[in-house]
């Protein structure tokens, strides 16, 4: 009913062709909004009225970005690269393209792939900086070892 006596009582206010009025709501505080302005159309020089109405929403994406994905090749009995240096957020995916089992497994064991037969992969996202020495269980001894570092 309010919004109704505020409609024509700006309607009769801007008919009038009378000065800049401004419609404010007497109750309790609405929620935010924007306010839209209309020039009177008959007469050039008179003032604005404004007019309170509801804030639109504002469309927010909802996907992220892909992720950074760099590659390990597992040949048997080395990684290639053997050292990488990549931004936090970077996915890395080590790919076994050898002829023998291997796994991948972190020193520190913040990730640890199972056995990985030959094109089999392993993916880890690193979220934190740091430095991440990684080795093959099964050829460890023959120094198949890597490292990661996350700047």
């Amino acid at each position: 009913m309010k919004k109704l006596q505020v409609a024509m009582l700006s309607l009769l206010i801007t008919g009038c062709g009378g000065g800049v009025v401004a419609v404010q709501p007497t109750s309790t505080p609405a929620p935010p909004t924007a306010t839209v302005v209309v020039a009177s159309p008959t007469v050039a020089s008179a003032p604005a009225t404004s007019v309170p109405t509801q804030t639109p929403a504002i469309a927010r994406p909802t996907t992220t970005p892909a992720a950074r994905v760099e590659n390990v090749d597992i040949r048997d009995n080395h990684f290639i690269p053997s050292e990488l240096t990549i931004p936090v957020g970077t996915r890395v995916q080590w790919a076994n393209n050898g002829e023998n089992i291997h796994d991948v497994v972190a020193n520190d064991r913040s990730f640890s792939s199972n056995s990985l037969s030959t094109g089999a992969r392993f993916t880890f996202t690193f979220q934190t900086r740091g430095r991440y020495e990684y080795f093959c269980t099964p050829h460890m001894a023959e120094g198949m070892v890597g490292v990661i570092v996350v700047e």
